[in-house]
C-alpha cells in the first residue's frame, strides 16, 4: 500500500485542504528595473490560489517579509504554518519571459 506522501504527489486534489505560502518571485533579469514584474506576478498568483475552495493561503504581507532572504524553505513554512511553499524566478530578455515554478 502506497504511503500519504506518495498518495499526496500523485493526486492534485489532494493539495485543495493544504496551506500554502507563495513567495515573492526571484527577478533574474539583467534590468533590476523589472522588479515590478516579479512583484505583480507574485501577487497575481496569491490572489488566483486564493479562489481556489478548500485552500488556504498565506497573505502577500506574510510571504513578502522573506523577499531576497534565503531562508530555509522548511523553517519558512513552519513560520506562515503552511504545508506546502511555492517559490519562482522570473527572467525577461527583451520581449521574452521566462517563468520557473517550484512547489516544495
Amino acid at each position: 500500500m502506497p504511503s500519504s506522501t506518495t498518495n499526496r504527489r500523485s493526486d492534485p486534489r489532494a493539495f485543495l485542504s493544504t496551506a500554502i505560502a507563495v513567495l515573492p518571485f526571484v527577478d533574474e533579469s539583467a534590468d533590476p528595473l523589472n522588479e515590478y514584474w516579479t512583484d505583480g506576478l507574485t501577487e497575481e498568483v496569491i490572489n488566483a490560489l486564493g479562489q481556489v475552495h478548500g485552500l488556504m493561503v498565506a497573505s502577500r504581507s506574510s510571504t513578502f517579509q522573506f523577499k531576497g532572504k534565503t531562508e530555509n524553505l522548511r523553517e519558512i513554512a513552519a513560520r506562515l504554518n503552511a504545508e506546502v511553499v511555492l517559490e519562482g524566478r522570473l527572467r525577461r530578455m527583451g520581449e521574452r519571459v521566462r517563468i520557473s515554478v517550484e512547489i516544495v
